[in-house]
């Protein structure tokens, strides 16, 4: 006989785990499918959704895109879209990840967020493949060397701060004016050689605010926070 779904909530709460699964298959009417909630020329733009921010209030999405020829670089952005079930889903921020980085190959990227800390997602984007065109050939001076680009941002608040409703104020028309607090992205970039080693978020995130880099030759802990005026 299956277990009442408040008897296995009430378990939940005791042991903070939950064995067997809650459902055996989710209820239909929490299924929505894609194309119900997104407008048709979101999908056409490439965008690909990653699934919900831990928060559950967003789902999040990229796209890159580039020129036709060698001589274009590849530019990525990171979008939230506020979720419900009822209706289409509503872009509330947008960022062009990696700023600054001429980047010309695809990267594969990792979203990821701290465990306790819901305040900010970290992107990483790794160069997986290598290219024979004349262009990276110039461009790396050594092919045993694979660039690895970092985006720290800041998740879009639930309500406006009184800081960033001053921020609007003074800047009307545009979507990012809101404070540090709740628009600061940070940029990093760094190296690694043979053999390369892979990014293990259970591992690297397993602290909240710090990220542990792992650059070949060392292993690098990067604290990031923002701390407001006064303190």
């Amino acid at each position: 006989k299956r277990e009442h779904v408040i008897r296995q909530l009430e378990r939940i709460k005791i042991s903070g785990q939950l064995s067997p699964r809650l459902f055996r298959k989710l209820p239909p009417r929490v299924c929505v499918s894609l194309k119900s909630i997104v407008d048709e020329h979101f999908l056409c733009a490439g965008h690909i959704f990653l699934g919900f921010s831990k928060c559950g209030r967003y789902i999040l999405s990229y796209t890159n895109s580039n020129g036709d020829d060698d001589f274009s670089f590849y530019i990525y952005h990171l979008y939230w879209w506020e979720f419900n079930v009822h209706s289409k889903l509503k872009m509330v921020r947008q960022v062009r990840l990696f700023q600054d980085e001429e980047i010309y190959s695809d990267l594969y990227l990792t979203v990821c967020e701290w465990p306790s800390d819901s305040s900010k997602v970290i992107v990483f984007g790794f160069n997986t493949r290598s290219t024979n065109s004349l262009l990276m050939n110039m461009m790396m001076s050594d092919e045993n060397h694979r660039d690895i680009y970092i985006s720290t941002v800041a998740m879009p608040p639930f309500m406006y701060c009184p800081s960033c409703q001053d921020m609007a104020i003074a800047h009307p028309g545009d979507p990012n004016a809101k404070c540090l607090q709740h628009g600061f992205m940070l940029h990093m970039k760094y190296q690694v050689v043979y053999p390369f080693p892979t990014f293990q978020p259970a591992f690297q995130l397993k602290k909240d605010q710090v990220v542990l880099l792992n650059t070949s030759y060392s292993l690098v802990a990067c604290a990031v926070s923002v701390h407001t005026s006064g303190k």
